[in-house]
């Protein structure tokens, strides 16, 4: 029993240093969030997040022989959905809590700036490029898509969907820190951003492909904007550490292959193939 403590202490205080150590680095990108979780009820988990946007550049670019506004914000991509204008994109990646699911998005804004008007955007163009150069034409932009004052995008936010990275849950969402008005061209900035996201109780169990691994929680914890999350997963880990089948020395992975692998001599053997396990 004392063997077992110790291992668990040991396991908690090595997830504490990588969780603190991961905090200390999420601060220094340009566009930069800080966040906190709030347990609001039994079954239901709020997470906020507070994003910073800088300010954006807007130059000038030429596309077969047309000259479209181009906007660059620091370390963040842009949209290219065909036909619709490229926009700023903020990709953001949110653990979920074991065992829920989202049901509430909310998105608030502070530090609104009118950019100026007659902005011509450039618009999304065919991801082939051979296609687009054939063709010899301007990008046509898609009836306007938004509100009745053509707004684009309507929404700050769209949902990607859920994704499992080693049994933990993901929500993917793409901020959007601009509008356009396709009409006159206007752009509207929006400085900081506070993002909601409300989570209850779901039925179906995502946890039982977590293995409670310190590599898989680093791996988890560096991707996502709410890395303090990882700590919902402690009571799943004592499980997994409690499981005479998931002890320490237990086998982390089954590399699955052919048998002239076995006694391959080159560069590619067994040892190669767990090293570069991902």
């Amino acid at each position: 029993m004392k063997k077992t403590s110790k291992k668990h202490y040991t396991l908690l205080l090595l997830i504490t240093t990588t969780l603190l150590l991961i905090s200390s680095t999420t601060t220094t990108t340009s566009a930069s969030t800080t966040e906190n979780t709030e347990k609001t009820s039994n079954t239901t988990n709020t997470i906020n997040i507070e994003i910073s946007i800088p300010k954006p550049q807007i130059e000038k670019i030429e596309i077969n022989k047309e000259i479209y506004d181009r906007i660059i914000i620091k370390n963040l991509p842009n949209s290219n959905n065909l036909g619709k204008p490229c926009i700023p994109v903020k990709p953001i990646k949110i653990l979920l809590p074991p065992n829920q699911k989202p049901v509430d998005i909310e998105i608030t804004t502070s530090g609104k700036t009118f950019l100026g008007s007659g902005y011509n955007i450039e618009i999304g163009q065919p991801l082939n490029r051979l296609i687009a150069e054939k063709n010899h034409s301007k990008p046509k932009q898609q009836k306007k898509h938004g509100t009745k004052k053509n707004i684009f995008p309507e929404k700050l936010y769209s949902t990607i969907g859920i994704h499992i990275l080693r049994g933990y849950p993901i929500l993917f969402i793409n901020i959007y820190p601009l509008q356009y008005n396709q009409k006159n061209g206007s752009l509207i900035y929006y400085k900081n951003i506070h993002l909601t996201v409300k989570t209850k109780k779901h039925t179906y169990n995502s946890s039982r492909a977590i293995r409670g691994l310190l590599k898989d929680i680093r791996i988890v914890s560096q991707i996502v904007d709410n890395p303090w999350c990882i700590h919902l997963y402690k009571n799943i880990w004592n499980k997994k550490n409690n499981n005479p089948h998931m002890s320490s020395e237990s086998i982390e992975y089954v590399i699955i292959t052919a048998e002239e692998l076995l006694n391959n001599a080159r560069d590619y053997t067994f040892e190669d193939l767990a090293e570069s396990k991902i």
